[in-house]
């Protein structure tokens, strides 16, 4: 039985190294799902393209503006936690104007970005932020560990073409752009149940002793 128990858990993957997935092998204009290193990821609106910066990383803009896609989910085929991603801002043209006439005041900062993970197709963390106008490393917090998507969303401007206190707001279609690189994902190890594992293991071979004459 000893020998049986050191089989198990020697075929359990007990290390967990994390996956990234780093867009080099995306050339535009792709089609479909885009797949790498274990993670999946799919252009929800829009197509998987790079324009304004780099080559090797995947452009993402306002809804219904572009071709561009505005949302990409990642999903692994089973539960993973979501580290980290890249952003990388390449266009923000969103101005805060008067009606009175004079220039713009500048730009106008807006929660443009929106994270949720989901787990069974519920939504069980969920995040939004003004991003930083510099490349940033963006480090995802403990609500989206064990999830099965997670998805990177950008979102239209909410007071757009709309007048509060005599401004209005004005944008250059798309309002926001940003690049996305090394999405950073790790699988949740299987053996969630080890203890169930070892408290059959050790009821077998109680039982197999009981039975003994």
């Amino acid at each position: 039985m000893l020998k049986i128990l050191t089989f198990v858990l020697c075929m359990l993957p007990f290390s967990v190294f994390a996956n990234v997935m780093t867009f080099n092998n995306l050339s535009p204009p792709p089609e479909g799902p885009h797949s790498e290193d274990g993670i999946t990821a799919v252009a929800v609106d829009g197509k998987f393209l790079w324009l304004y910066t780099t080559p090797g990383r995947v452009l993402i803009t306002d809804p219904g503006t572009t071709a561009f896609t505005s949302e990409i989910e990642f999903t692994m085929g089973g539960r993973f936690n979501a580290d980290s991603f890249d952003y990388f801002p390449a266009r923000f043209t969103y101005y805060k104007c008067s009606i009175s006439g004079g220039p713009c005041s500048g730009f106008f900062e807006y929660e443009s970005v929106k994270l949720t993970g989901e787990r069974d197709g519920v939504a069980v963390a969920s995040t939004s932020f003004i991003p930083n106008d510099t490349p940033t490393n963006f480090l995802l917090g403990s609500a989206f560990k064990d999830i099965d998507k997670f998805i990177i969303q950008i979102l239209s401007p909410e007071l757009f073409d709309t007048v509060h206190d005599g401004e209005f707001y004005y944008c250059d279609i798309p309002c926001y752009s940003w690049d996305i690189d090394n999405v950073t994902l790790s699988p949740v190890p299987l053996p969630a149940a080890l203890p169930l594992f070892g408290a059959a293991l050790i009821g077998f071979a109680a039982l197999r002793r009981f039975k003994r004459p």
